[in-house]
């Protein structure tokens, strides 16, 4: 979201207004510590549909074991060391964790944590402190650029092409990392996708 819904949003994903303490205030506007009054709270009842039930207080968490809940924790918590640090005054890394090990536990592959990561150093990217080259710590968290592009990190919201025609998408952000042409290259996508000096 951009900084001009700042505090408009509100549902079970916060209302961006940079205080995470009125995060679970509820459809009725009241604070509460009680997850599962939190989320009965937001609710909806379709006319044609079957009602939701409600969550109870001591619902289960999404690991099946202690165990599985540690291995999460500890794959997790690389988000709280090199080469994520950087970032951590700007981003907190916290719920990035707390989601992974969440995530982790209902689906225990590479590519769910690898997911987490880019998360994270996406959400970084976008307030303009990209962390650098954090998939040379993780190699398993492969890039997926095809033949002709390469990874970037951080680059112009408004990278060169031959036939860039719209506006540029993301303007409000810092950068944006993924997969571009090599320096000194365009993308002519009226030729062929790919790359051209």
């Amino acid at each position: 979201m951009t900084e001009a819904h700042k505090g408009r949003p509100c549902g079970l994903c916060g209302n961006y207004n940079d205080d995470g303490s009125d995060d679970l205030s509820s459809s009725h506007g009241v604070v509460s510590d009680d997850i599962a009054e939190f989320g009965n709270s937001w609710a909806v009842d379709l006319p044609q549909e079957r009602p939701c039930p409600q969550v109870d207080d001591d619902f289960p968490g999404p690991c099946s074991s202690e165990s599985d809940m540690d291995d999460a924790i500890e794959k997790c918590s690389a988000l709280l060391f090199f080469p994520f640090i950087s970032c951590h005054e700007n981003i907190d890394p916290n719920p990035f964790v707390a989601s992974c090990v969440s995530d982790m536990c209902v689906s225990d592959e590479e590519e769910t944590f690898c997911r987490t990561l880019v998360e994270y150093t996406r959400a970084c990217s976008h307030v303009g402190y990209p962390v650098r080259e954090w998939r040379d710590s993780f190699p398993t968290c492969a890039d997926g650029c095809e033949e002709s592009f390469v990874h970037r990190d951080c680059i112009s919201c408004c990278p060169p092409t031959c036939t860039f025609e719209k506006e540029c998408l993301g303007t409000n952000l810092h950068c944006l990392d993924g997969c571009y042409c090599p320096d000194g290259e365009t993308d002519n996508q009226m030729l062929k996708w790919g790359c051209y000096y």
